[in-house]
């Protein structure tokens, strides 16, 4: 069995490239095709471990409804420093990013960062940074303009560090 790293992420789990529409843009994201393959597999690597339940596998609504709404602003957006906390697949950071802000996409799995990356670059937008964040340990301050998130607590213990 592989082992789970950011560079074989991609590798570990089947998975497709989807063409999904967003106002005027349409991106292509590689999306893991069975999140109970990918759930599996983190329970037999890390069965006590919540922080690697695979969250980042899917594409939810509501960071469909917030790619959306950074668009329809895509002015408010342009030039500004943006991060996207617990960005997963990345969309809003995406979009964010066609609008013209400079982008930086966090996400704390370690597993996250060869996905959003590969997404990133399927959609031609390799100046995007990505940053493993921790918001427990957040480590050195980082300024932006803009924070955007979605879907970011699934687990009680997080509300308090966010």
């Amino acid at each position: 069995m592989p082992t789970s790293t950011a560079d074989t992420t991609e590798t570990l789990f089947s998975h497709s490239i989807e063409e999904v529409r967003v106002g005027k843009f349409s991106f292509r994201l590689c999306l893991i095709r069975d999140l109970d393959e990918a759930l599996e597999h983190y329970v037999k690597v890390s069965p006590n471990d919540t922080d690697k339940i695979p969250y980042f596998t899917r594409l939810w609504e509501s960071a469909q409804a917030l790619a959306e709404f950074v668009v329809e602003q895509q002015e408010f957006f342009a030039g500004r420093r943006v991060l996207e906390l617990g960005c997963g697949l990345g969309l809003p950071a995406l979009c964010a990013g066609k609008c013209g802000a400079q982008v930086t996409a966090a996400d704390f799995h370690p597993d996250n960062r060869a996905f959003f990356l590969r997404n990133a670059a399927l959609n031609g937008l390799t100046g995007i940074e990505y940053w493993q964040f921790d918001w427990r340990n957040p480590g050195p301050e980082r300024q932006f303009e803009i924070i955007l998130g979605s879907d970011l607590i699934y687990e009680k213990e997080m509300l308090e560090p966010l």
